[in-house]
């Protein structure tokens, strides 16, 4: 596969430290030509390098055509957040599934410069606007030991609480699993966005995926 996916439409959206524009699905051409923040990285502990290291990470993704990097940049170029979507690999808890309805958001971010202006809300506002996954499956894996510590005083229930209140304002709900890398801390917590358009047996074979040990708590 290549680069040459068709871009989405930008938005333009307005913050107190000026115009910030919002695309989805971007090809490696385009990711290429921008600089990023150095407030971009906290996948990688902000360590040397961190920046050039997302910027791999997305284009690694960028060149699969069912998959998307969503990414905020200035008018200079300059990027500060993204998203990336993608579907599970194969020996994932959901990838075992095998269902090309079913996508993990792998990572949200908002570079530590611009935080605080309602960017993260208005990536999941743009991702989810046209309807693309209301037939399918996004679930989102969040993790305690990724988390921003450096940058924000709070708990991690706190933070876990943040982000929670976050991804519900985008039609994500809570759910129990007995996925082993949720299990390993009590902040970390499995949320899911089923599309208003996901057939029953789509959400019965995610369902009863929840639970490998059968031990099943939770419906939708």
């Amino acid at each position: 596969m290549t680069c040459e996916t068709e871009e989405e439409p930008i938005t333009a959206v307005e913050t107190s430290r000026g115009t910030v524009y919002i695309r989805r699905r971007c090809r490696c051409d385009l990711i290429k030509s921008l600089a990023l923040d150095p407030g971009i990285g906290a996948f990688f502990r902000y360590n040397e390098g961190s920046a050039e290291r997302q910027r791999e990470l997305f284009m690694g993704i960028a060149v699969n055509e069912d998959e998307e990097v969503l990414l905020v940049y200035t008018d200079k170029g300059v990027i500060v957040g993204g998203i990336t979507v993608l579907h599970p690999g194969p020996h994932e808890h959901w990838g075992k599934l095998g269902d090309p309805r079913i996508y993990e958001m792998g990572s949200i971010e908002v570079s530590v410069n611009w935080r605080g202006l309602g960017i993260a809300r208005k990536m999941l506002d743009f991702l989810f606007a046209n309807g693309f996954y209301d037939d399918k499956i996004v679930y989102s894996m969040e993790l305690a030991w990724h988390w921003d510590f450096r940058h924000i005083e709070l708990t991690k229930f706190e933070y876990r609480d943040m982000l929670l209140a976050l991804f519900e304002s985008a039609g994500f709900v809570l759910l129990d699993t007995d996925d082993p890398d949720i299990r390993m801390d009590s902040a970390n917590m499995l949320t899911v966005r089923i599309g208003e358009n996901v057939d029953q047996e789509l959400r019965d074979k995610f369902w009863y995926s929840l639970f490998e040990t059968g031990d099943y708590r939770w419906g939708f």
